[in-house]
């Protein structure tokens, strides 16, 4: 089954295919998760929106046109319920960081010096994608986390195709801006 497109996943699942089901979620969960942690600072309501596109995507599935990617879909209904979450709650604006061995593990850091640098790399790179005005966040998150390419970003953002590419852009360069260069040596030394 995990040979099978997303467009065939949901068919099985909207004819009760539960394992369907299973497969798309697993192929979809990290990516999703990891865009609505950079959209919505707070873990505890990310996962509540995090639970509640699942939801969702399971009330549609038998709505579900594959005239678009299934990726696309999925974070429209992701951008939506993030739309709405920040509609009716409040905005964060502390950084929240992640804190535990996650960040060890996933940076393969053997020292405590290493793995208190990899933290610090982590939370750099976090609150410089915080700062980012929100279109280009969300350019960026669906670009560098959901994978989607220009056109489903302009599909699921309803901007242009060229809008987007123009996000992307101011994105990168903010981010390579806020971001230290690890290269870079000190002239003069």
């Amino acid at each position: 089954m995990n040979d099978a497109s997303d467009h065939e996943l949901m068919a099985r699942y909207a004819n009760g295919d539960a394992d369907a089901f299973e497969c798309l979620y697993h192929r979809h969960k990290g990516r999703l998760y990891g865009f609505l942690r950079q959209r919505i600072f707070d873990p505890q309501a990310a996962d509540d929106v995090y639970q509640e596109v699942w939801a969702k995507v399971i009330r549609a599935r038998r709505q579900y046109e594959p005239d678009a990617p299934f990726a696309s879909w999925l974070f429209q209904i992701a951008r939506n319920a993030c739309i709405d979450h920040m509609r009716h709650g409040e905005r964060r604006v502390t950084l929240v960081t992640d804190t535990g061995d996650s960040i060890d593990n996933a940076s393969g850091a053997t020292t405590p010096h290493e793995s208190a640098s990899a933290l610090d790399t982590k939370a750099a790179i976090d609150a410089a994608i915080a700062s980012l005005p929100d279109e280009q966040r969300e350019a960026f998150l669906l670009h560098q986390v959901a994978g989607l390419s220009l056109p489903d970003i302009a599909r699921v953002t309803g901007a242009k195709r060229e809008t987007v590419k123009s996000r992307l852009r101011y994105a990168l360069s903010r981010l390579r801006a806020a971001l230290p260069n690890p290269h870079q040596q000190d002239v003069g030394t």
